[in-house]
């Protein structure tokens, strides 16, 4: 060995709604800060389903980025 250690690898994701890591998560909103940096919220399949979250790449083009809930059927 050459005492070179491999690189870690990258935790994945978590879930802002249940907390548990995913691959898969989408981006349903930006939650705005007036003294530092904001963040991005992001949802897994299941808990974007189940709390109806629209994807933030569905919000009207006049949307802050907050998170938004689909419209009952």
């Amino acid at each position: 060995m050459n005492g070179v250690r491999p690189a870690a690898l990258a935790p994945a994701p978590l879930c802002d709604y249940c907390g548990h890591a995913h691959d898969t998560l989408i981006v349903v909103g930006v939650v705005h800060s007036a003294s530092g940096p904001g963040r991005t919220m992001r949802a897994c399949p299941p808990c974007r389903t189940a709390r109806r979250l629209l994807p933030l790449a569905d919000h009207p083009a006049d949307s802050l980025g907050l998170v938004l809930v689909e419209p009952r059927l």
